[in-house]
């Protein structure tokens, strides 16, 4: 193989190497979807704690003496599994019931939590965010699927005396049908400069590693249009501008708090819950400028998906009558920025595909193929170049032995070889470099696309498209790599890589060092092994058929060359 071919190769190995990093370093409309406005509650379910007194809690706060029972109040929406704790008036569980958590088998939580002692939703007064009210709150059902709670508190003075009495009312409102919930908090002659409303100490669902491929956090907010991604240096960042919404981000669920009235600021911190790796918290701050204030927050905890969070960019297809809110901006469509536009219509391709047959996989297949017919003219032309190169190779190391001494002539008898031969020598690597931006939008459409979470492609196998398929679990872990599977599809990948690269080289003329034909048979496949073997197996399934599809090209492209030699 030349030079300028095998450079063509290292540098495509470096793109693509490059956008792997890109994707765990960097973060990326359909049909809407109406909801129904009836309203009905599946069960509410009540769990008495301790019948104490609370008394002092925090400390300069002290809530009224009261006898209030410690209690646990479950209830259910079409979406929602909901554990209320009149202990703070926080929610403690909010369950996802359609969604599976893979690693539990059980519902996600989007409360994850370690234990009991943190929930969401938290009260907290003047920048105290350490201190929040564990107090028991008062408890009525106000129907309609509303959940209120109340307590009246006093704050204790420096000399150890109490101010006058306030309250502190908070509202849960929920829609059948929808992920997204209102929480109204009222403030009574609060004696406090602001408040905080948090969340913590994590979303869901439950992972073994944040890998940033399969699992990963991200903070994001929204304003003016503009999504920012906020990297959280020494895990913590505060932004004191108006905001749209903030939000929690994993790889398919987010956790977004849409403030309806001004607010302070909003502060993320990760990794600073004890005993909790790897936390998540959020606090909005808003400030308390008159003896009562009411302020209202929106909630969405759910999907990462554009059928449920474009249903709040129209007032008519939502209950809470909310209009471009833009939540679908939290969605990671692309590997590289700009490339968004590029895997949209790949995932409206895909969707057309599956709707026809109803298989992500085939789907998958399909469009590879579709890609491929699409991208011949190119590709093909990217080969016969290459060939018509290798057919030059003796010409070029012919005038490279006569010129050897004068770098200008050997330039010049080179150009005008190309121009008789009729050569581009960048012939063999343009078409390749064209193709970089299909393949960073794939990767960033089949990596993140939330309808790809748990299609099964082949039961029994590939149950999942969004997660690594396996065929045998291992009982350990393998040391340094941290296997804990045998898969076989990036089996297959390697497979199909050295069956391509092999029937590449067999239409080649020209000899090259064993050191090339080694990093060509060889170092490419198992580097990119490594890389791929713990990858979502939509991915791998498309590199593998593009291999497959690659090596059947070259074949007859080979056939043809014999053909024409002949």
């Amino acid at each position: 193989m030349d030079k300028r071919t095998l450079l063509a190769v290292i540098l495509s190995v470096i793109v693509m190497t490059g956008g792997y990093l890109i994707q765990n370093k960097l973060s990326p409309p359909v049909p809407v979807v109406e909801s129904e406005l009836e309203i009905t509650i599946d069960n509410e379910a009540f769990e008495e704690e301790d019948n104490i007194t609370e008394t002092a809690v925090l400390k300069d706060i002290i809530a009224v003496d009261e006898n209030i029972p410690a209690r646990k109040i479950k209830v259910e929406t079409e979406k929602f599994s909901i554990t209320f704790n009149t202990t703070g008036a926080v929610i403690s569980s909010l369950i996802l019931k359609d969604y599976e958590d893979y690693n539990t088998d059980k519902s996600i939580e989007m409360v994850n939590s370690i234990d009991e002692s943190y929930s969401a939703f938290n009260i907290s007064f003047d920048d105290k965010y350490n201190e929040i009210l564990s107090d028991n709150f008062h408890y009525e059902n106000r129907g309609n699927n509303e959940y209120e709670f109340y307590r009246d508190f006093q704050k204790k003075n420096a000399d150890g005396s109490l101010g006058d009495a306030f309250r502190i009312v908070k509202k849960y409102t929920f829609i059948e049908n929808e992920f997204l919930f209102k929480i109204d908090i009222s403030l009574i002659n609060s004696p406090y400069r602001s408040y905080s409303l948090s969340f913590g100490p994590d979303i869901g669902p439950t992972y073994t590693k944040l890998d940033n491929r399969n699992e990963y956090r991200k903070y994001y907010s929204f304003d003016e249009g503009k999504r920012t991604n906020h990297k959280l240096k020494n895990n913590s960042e505060t932004i004191t501008n108006q905001i749209d919404w903030a939000s929690i981000n994993g790889k398919y669920f987010s956790l977004i708090v849409i403030p309806e009235n001004r607010i302070n600021s909003v502060i993320w911190n990760k990794n600073t819950v004890p005993s909790y790796e790897n936390s998540s918290e959020m606090f909005i701050s808003s400030s308390i400028t008159s003896n009562t204030t009411n302020d209202s927050f929106y909630i969405y905890a759910g999907p990462k998906s554009v059928e449920f969070m474009n249903m709040y960019d129209s007032a008519d297809n939502n209950a809470f009558n909310l209009s471009e809110i833009n939540l679908s901006e939290v969605i990671d469509s692309a590997s590289v920025p700009g490339l968004g536009w590029l895997s949209n219509i790949l995932k409206y391709i895909l969707l057309f595909i599956n709707k026809l047959i109803p298989n992500f996989g085939i789907a998958i297949i399909l469009l590879t193929i579709l890609i491929k017919v699409i991208l011949y003219p190119i590709t093909h032309k990217g080969m016969e170049s290459t060939g018509k190169m290798q057919l030059i190779q003796p010409k070029l190391k012919k005038l490279q032995d006569q010129y050897k001494n004068d770098p200008q002539k050997l330039n010049a008898a080179t150009a005008e070889l190309y121009k008789a031969e009729g050569v581009n020598p960048l012939g063999g690597c343009l078409p390749m470099l064209m193709q970089m931006p299909i393949f960073f939008a794939l990767y960033g459409l089949l990596n993140s696309y939330f309808g790809l979470r748990g299609a099964v492609f082949i039961p029994g196998w590939i149950d999942n498209l969004s997660a690594p398929e396996y065929i045998f679990l291992l009982p350990f872990s393998i040391p340094i790599l941290g296997w804990t599977a045998i898969r076989l599809l990036p089996f297959l990948y390697v497979g199909t890589q050295l069956v391509t690269t092999k029937i590449t080289q067999a239409g080649q003329t020209g000899t090259q060092s064993n050191s090339q034909m080694k990093m060509l048979t060889l170092g490419m496949p198992i580097m990119f092994f490594f890389i791929l073997y713990n990858m979502p197996s939509g991915l791998l399934l498309y590199w593998t058929m593009t291999n497959l599809l690659t090596a059947v090209q070259q074949y007859f492209i080979n056939k043809k060359k014999k053909a024409s030699a002949a």
